[in-house]
Order: structure tokens, then C-alpha cells, then sequence
């Protein structure tokens, strides 16, 4: 599964935007370590990553998706030709890859265990009933035998 994470928007100054998001239209402060600032509307997953360092790095589109397994993923994503500029990387704030587009624009994917598929529970109730199926066929066989 993949999902629209977050997308960076340059301000001059985070923790100011921050405040301004929060105060003016309603925004949950999600994060604030550092460089790593965001801001989401109440509810939503997606996050606006406030970018203060002036610019993106060249290439760059600030846009991240979130995916349950990103070295599973980025493999996926190879075998069918898509160029990673970064493979994936574990660090203190969690696992990621960058990858380009044929043009060059580059999108980061960021890791969320969470999403991975649950797997369906057992009915227990048909597995039961199947069982009581067969052991009434199982002695309605050897009634016949007999």
C-alpha cells in the first residue's frame, strides 16, 4: 500500500509558520525536532513538512509517500526501471529512499509498519461447522458399511 504523506513548503522560519498554521487555520503541530517540522489538518495523515532551510536541494520536489516496507518497495520499484537516487536508509527517525522521475524530479518514501495488510482472522464459526461436516459424513459412511 501506498499513501500521500507529506509535501514541503519553504518559509523563512518553522517555528513561526508552525504557529501560524496552528493559530490561524486550525493545524495540529505534528512534529517540531529540528529541520523536521509539520503540520497536518485535524484528522488528516498528510503532513506539510514547514521547510526552512530557504530551498529544496536541486531535484527535490518535497513531496513524500508513505509505504508499509520502503526496502521491499524500492526493490519492487527497480525491477520495473525506477532509478533510486538514494536507496533505502535506516537512521534515528526512521527508514526512507529517494526516487526520480525521468525527468529528474525526485520523491522521497518514508516507512509506516502500520500500513501493512492485516491478515484476515480465521472464522472460527465455519471452521467448526466444516469439522462437524465431516465427522458426520465420516459416520454416516460407516452407518452404511455396517
Amino acid at each position: 500500500m501506498i499513501v500521500f504523506g507529506d509535501v514541503a513548503v519553504v518559509v523563512s522560519d518553522g517555528k513561526a509558520a508552525a504557529k501560524w498554521w496552528k493559530e490561524k487555520l486550525g493545524f495540529e503541530v505534528r512534529d517540531d525536532e529540528g529541520h523536521w517540522i509539520t503540520v497536518a489538518a485535524p484528522g488528516s495523515s498528510t503532513l506539510l513538512h514547514l521547510c526552512a532551510n530557504g530551498t529544496h536541494e536541486e531535484g527535490n520536489t518535497g513531496i513524500g509517500f508513505v509505504v508499509d516496507d520502503v526496502a521491499a518497495t524500492e526493490k519492487a520499484w527497480a525491477t520495473k526501471g525506477v532509478r533510486f537516487t538514494r536507496p533505502t536508509t535506516r537512521s534515528d527517525w526512521g527508514t526512507s529512499a529517494v526516487f526520480a522521475d525521468p525527468d529528474g524530479n525526485e520523491f522521497t518514501l518514508s516507512e509506516d509498519p502500520d500500513l501493512k495488510p492485516k491478515p484476515k482472522p480465521r472464522r472460527k464459526k465455519a471452521a467448526a461447522k466444516k469439522g462437524a461436516k465431516k465427522g458426520a459424513k465420516k459416520a454416516g459412511k460407516k452407518a452404511r458399511r455396517r
